[in-house]
């Protein structure tokens, strides 16, 4: 609308900004009120043509308020036709379930078992507290098997160097 404004302004000569203003402030509280304001000068030629899109703007504004509230009323979306899942929040769906199936963390008393009977020397309080911290996930995957992840811990580098060993403490 600002853009026409100026074009239309300069057309007609009515660049000058007093009569600029005073068209300005007449479409300002036009738009407010409704009320058609007396203009003197150019400004009053210039006026009709942008009331007609004040009127369209306000006209298409009360159009989609009024379909809003229809659409509030309604309650808002539709459970009748629920869109179906996709194949891959399917496929996300089943192995979280098995996941969540297959995966039970152990005790403090399961892992110093399996150490012990391993003749292991990784910290099963080290161990346990490690992955239990971080929701006993490899990475960012959830841990499928324990046992794997200590026998991983026993192969990492030498005694002196391994900050996962009993002997270290």
């Amino acid at each position: 609308m600002f853009s026409r404004l100026s074009q239309l302004s300069c057309s007609h000569g009515a660049a000058d900004g007093r009569r600029a203003g005073r068209l300005f402030a007449a479409l300002l509280s036009y738009s407010a009120t409704g009320n058609e304001p007396k203009l003197s000068g150019n400004e009053r030629f210039l006026f009709p043509t942008m009331r007609q899109q004040i009127d369209r703007d306000a006209r298409a504004y009360r159009e989609k308020c009024e379909k809003n509230r229809r659409n509030g009323a309604l309650g808002g979306k539709s459970e009748r036709c629920p869109s179906p899942p996709k194949e891959k929040e399917k496929e996300k769906t089943k192995t979280k379930e098995k996941e969540e199936e297959g995966f039970c963390p152990p005790s403090l008393c399961q892992v110093q078992a399996y150490c012990h009977g391993r003749n292991s020397t990784v910290d099963a309080q080290r161990f346990v507290d490690f992955y239990t911290a971080n929701g006993w996930r490899v990475g960012s995957n959830p841990m499928r098997d324990w046992k794997a992840a200590l026998r991983t811990w026993e192969r990492r580098t030498a005694p002196g160097d391994n900050p996962f060993l009993q002997e270290d403490l």
